[in-house]
């Protein structure tokens, strides 16, 4: 109550992304679908259609390359950076349990974060990218270097606590896709 339409959407993203992060996920998709309808966004219905969502997102991710063109978050249209952060928290909260929607969602906020070239948006959509391309383990690993490699360039010109974190969990993450276990620990 006496939040503006603008705060009650993003304390809605938030509160969807912690829902499903602590496995809520009924309570979380129910409340993420909020932001969805008033962002545009749909979130596929049914297996098929997640997979068919995927195949063109990826496909997508292909031709257009992670190139981006840096801009500063105040170039940037509230509510594109709301569709990027509601993928940001359907990809966190459905990685684990429902790969396939999550991987589709994360494929929407990477083309979405690198076409706004916000670098803190992109730094984080190209980390969950370096992992969901892990995934494979090592048939991937050089590929998920490569992408991996941006997201520590990325980071360390943020210099920000967030940014070295990130960057430093998704390389956790690969090396234990991989089977490189101690590193992972590290």
């Amino acid at each position: 109550p006496g939040a503006s339409a603008a705060e009650a959407i993003e304390l809605r993203r938030l509160a969807a992304q912690e829902l499903l992060r602590s496995g809520h996920i009924a309570d979380g998709m129910q409340t993420i679908q909020q932001v969805l309808d008033v962002s545009g966004m749909k979130l596929p219905s049914s297996r098929t259609g997640a997979m068919l969502s995927l195949g063109w997102q990826r496909a997508r991710i292909r031709l257009r390359g992670l190139e981006f063109e840096e801009r500063d978050v105040s170039q940037i249209a509230p509510d594109v950076l709301t569709r990027i952060d509601a993928a940001y928290a359907i990809t966190a909260g459905l990685a684990l349990v429902d790969a396939i929607r999550g991987a589709s969602f994360q494929a929407q906020q990477l083309l979405l974060s690198l076409d706004a070239g916000e670098p803190q948006r992109v730094m984080r959509a190209l980390a969950a990218e370096a992992c969901f391309i892990g995934l494979r383990g090592a048939t991937a690993a050089s590929r998920s270097a490569e992408v991996l490699a941006r997201v520590h360039a990325l980071a360390r010109k943020l210099d920000t606590p967030f940014a070295l974190a990130i960057a430093s969990g998704a390389k956790g993450i690969i090396a234990h896709f991989a089977g490189r276990f101690r590193e992972s620990i590290e």
